[in-house]
């Protein structure tokens, strides 16, 4: 569903979840290339040990490998995910919540890691205001989520194939970045995955004849970090 109309209360997505994350299967390839992201800028932190709060968390396999790293909180709406995650990786605390009033220590984390959330919620503002709250003062907030220019340049069937969750609310990088600064003060924005959209310039931009033209003439690098910014 789109952000226009009347959005879905809290229990139409509370059961939308739920049925979601009552199966679990093994991740893709794009949920690794988030993963892998996530786990460099962790690192970036400096961090050796930090407290981890994986903020709407789903099935909890991401908070299941951070929990590797640190000791690591998931907080998911849906209380069928928060149970199996418990089950499944019971080196990390899960607690079923919807975000919006949990009730947890402010300024305690070090890290919040939102991955494919914030497009999810309809209060966005508030969303990072939360997540700034946890964190400790010096602490980061590493989050995912779509490019809304990107999205728009696919077509609707491979817009729906990725993503058709009650709340569909994306945003693109300036949108981002305003939301961000209300709470943040140093923001770093890129790309992770720069090969969705296929229409435009994204179909130019994705194309892996032109990259591998550009590659030939030694253009290719810098050709795919001025995409990926």
């Amino acid at each position: 569903m789109s952000s226009s109309g009347q959005l879905p209360g809290i229990d139409a997505q509370t059961a939308y979840y739920n049925s979601r994350w009552s199966g679990y299967g093994f991740g893709n390839a794009l949920e690794l290339q988030r993963c892998a992201a996530i786990l460099d800028h962790l690192v970036a932190t400096g961090f050796l040990r930090p407290r981890i709060c994986d903020l709407g968390c789903g099935s909890g396999w991401l908070a299941g490998i951070l929990g590797i790293f640190g000791e690591t909180t998931g907080v998911d709406l849906s209380d069928v995910a928060a149970r199996a995650a418990s089950e499944r990786f019971p080196h990390v605390h899960f607690e079923a919540a919807n975000i919006f009033e949990w009730r947890h220590p402010l300024a305690y984390f070090d890290v919040v890691v939102s991955q494919e959330v914030l497009e999810h919620v309809e209060d966005q503002a508030r969303y990072l205001q939360i997540a700034n709250d946890l964190l400790k003062p010096g602490g980061y907030l590493i989050i995912t989520t779509p490019n809304a220019k990107a999205f728009h340049a696919a077509p609707l069937a491979k817009q729906k194939a990725w993503s058709n969750q009650p709340i569909e609310n994306w945003v693109d990088a300036r949108q981002l970045r305003y939301l961000l600064s209300v709470c943040f003060r140093h923001i770093e924005i890129t790309s992770i995955i720069p090969s969705f959209a296929d229409s435009g310039f994204h179909r130019v931009a994705n194309s892996f004849k032109v990259q591998r033209f550009l590659d030939a003439f030694g253009l290719g690098r810098p050709w795919r970090t001025l995409m990926y910014r």
